[in-house]
């Protein structure tokens, strides 16, 4: 006899009480015959009587209950439920104006409609009640066209991820880290600290991790005026203007959870936000790289600045699994980016004309050494970072999670399907001998258009992670990148190659389809999750998410022992450290 508080509308409203002693609850379909006559019963003769001499003793709930072999049933259930959700109070007259007009929606009057059409009768009956018949048709019509990753069954923001019963597990959202790194743990942790504390309570954790890629953004865009080539040498301070914005990117963005509890603004948006941006900076913070070292438009070059797709994807994978981001003692986020800004102010000391300098004229043994430079010893440390470090760990955390939940381990090996797709596809293309882009020097076009692609592939798990929902396996926007790898790659099917043109106009698109796909598909996701939880995503409003008691700040001084409201970004759960 539980009710959600979403189908609330369900009881008669008249003789809700919590403490009613008799529940009386009706199983009744809007296309049958006898339900018709039990309700108008009821509703017309009983409920008057129990308001009068009754009230708050019994209570009526509509129970909707489909009956497969009437057709119609599904859809007029469909409007009821509609109806709830937008007006509650209107359910039960728009019930009753229903059962009324029940016969035109038997088998003959529906049979040689459409679907939509069929909504949209009962669109107009909601209307007569006061209802916006607009929004009630709109949350039924279906749509006529392929969704735009191709799926068949879809309902915008459903198929995103965002039904109510899946944004309701953001209501129970709390963070979950583990983070091995001694750096983080002796020496940042105590840098992010006192950081945070240099941020006005005013600015919002999102907005922070914000500004923190706004440095990714300028560093790229000086790129492009001052180092085209990725090969340079440009001016000193472009190198350290690379390595100030990274370490200012990765500060901003360890301290933006902290700015959430420090302002008692946490939310499941926020760790969807960060990691977001996280899956866009992929791409375009080892493109800097890849010009501090001076690798231009070289296999080297497009590996070094597309290579760290690779651990972000399945780091993101093994969150999804484990509902926990595990950070090992020598971890990207921390050491990896260290080295990063270091290569990036030795460029700026040295050159980036150091990276090509024998190691043997630095600590000896030509013989053995001979011509051996640090470039070449980074192809080996970035694959064996990778597969030894990384991948068996990640593989690991997922194994130990399938296993506490008793369920089989190889069929999440298949949910690498759409990282095989961007990676082959990403490689068959650029490195195909009839393919234009490397010798154009088009790889900063293509880092911006993948950091779009990938963004959204790895944002659509963080997103189903928050409020598990089957791993996605596809994003439409795959599509133009399996296209051009067939573009670059026409000779070997007997056609012609493409013109240098040709194929540049085509990643032009691809990056504009990019960018308003991206666009569209975060700001859906971004409004309805801010929606729901009543919150803003790059302002502190005053409201506090629903279901979510307002609390005061914490002062330095006091210990963190209640739970902070959940508005807009971070974790509640404090990060672990260990």
């Amino acid at each position: 006899m539980a009710l959600a508080p979403k189908f609330a509308g369900q009881k008669f409203a008249a003789s809700v009480s919590p403490e009613a002693i008799h529940t009386v609850e009706l199983y009744l379909d809007y296309v049958c015959p006898f339900s018709k006559k039990m309700f108008n019963t009821l509703y017309h003769d009983v409920f008057p009587v129990v308001e009068k001499k009754y009230a708050g003793r019994v209570q009526f709930i509509f129970r909707q209950q489909i009956q497969p072999w009437h057709p119609s049933s599904t859809l007029t259930h469909e409007a009821g439920a509609a109806v709830l959700k937008l007006a509650p109070t209107k359910f039960y007259p728009f019930s009753a104006a229903l059962f009324d007009k029940q016969t035109e929606f038997f088998d003959v009057n529906v049979v040689h409609e459409t679907r939509n059409k069929t909504y949209e009768r009962l669109a107009t009956i909601a209307g007569t009640l006061g209802l916006d018949e607009a929004a009630v048709l709109k949350s039924l019509r279906v749509n006529d066209k392929p969704a735009e990753d191709g799926s068949l069954n879809i309902e915008s923001a459903a198929h995103e991820c965002l039904t109510e019963d899946a944004l309701s597990h953001l209501k129970s959202y709390k963070y979950s880290s583990v983070d091995r790194s001694l750096i983080s743990r002796y020496i940042l942790k105590h840098y992010w600290n006192g950081f945070v504390e240099l941020l006005p309570l005013w600015l919002a954790p999102n907005m922070v991790t914000l500004l923190g890629f706004c440095f990714i953004l300028a560093n790229v865009a000086c790129l492009e005026i001052w180092v085209p080539d990725l090969i340079g040498p440009a001016p000193s301070w472009i190198y350290y203007s690379f390595a100030f914005g990274l370490w200012m990117y990765s500060t901003m963005d360890n301290v933006d959870g902290k700015q959430a509890r420090r302002t008692g603004t946490s939310s499941g948006l926020g760790e969807l936000f960060d990691h977001g941006i996280d899956s866009l900076n992929c791409t375009l913070g080892s493109l800097c790289e890849t010009a501090a070292m001076g690798l231009g438009c070289t296999k080297l070059g497009v590996f070094t600045a597309l290579v760290p797709c690779l651990p972000m994807f399945f780091s993101t994978w093994e969150t999804y699994h484990t509902h926990t981001l595990y950070l090992g003692y020598f971890n990207g986020p921390t050491e990896g980016l260290i080295i990063a800004c270091l290569i990036m102010t030795t460029s700026g000391y040295y050159g980036p004309g150091v990276w090509t300098v024998p190691i043997a004229k630095l600590v000896g043994h030509e013989d053995k050494l001979q011509d051996l430079s640090m470039r070449d010893l980074l192809l080996p440390i970035l694959l064996g970072s990778f597969f030894l470090a990384h991948l068996p760990f990640c593989i690991y955390n997922v194994a130990k999670a399938r296993r506490r939940q008793n369920l089989p381990l190889a069929p999440v090996f298949l949910q690498w399907t759409p990282m095989a797709i961007y990676t082959f596809t990403v490689g068959a293309w650029l490195y195909s001998p009839y393919s234009t882009l490397m010798k154009e020097n088009r790889l900063v076009l293509f880092c911006l258009t993948m950091s779009f692609v990938f963004g959204r592939m790895t944002t659509k798990i963080i997103l189903a992670h928050l409020t598990r929902q089957p791993f996605p396996y596809w994003t439409v926007m795959l599509a133009p990148l399996i296209g051009g790898m067939l573009l670059g790659n026409l000779p070997r099917f007997g056609l012609q190659q493409v013109t240098a043109k040709t194929e540049l106009w085509y990643l032009r698109a691809y990056f504009v389809f990019a960018l308003i796909v991206y666009s569209r598909w975060a700001l859906l996701v971004i409004n309805s999750i801010c929606a729901y939880l009543g919150i803003n995503c790059l302002t502190i409003g005053s409201k506090t998410a629903p279901g979510q008691e307002k609390k005061q700040l914490l002062s330095p001084e006091e210990p963190r022992r209640r739970s902070p409201r959940k508005v807009a970004n971070g974790g509640i759960g404090e990060k672990k450290v260990s």
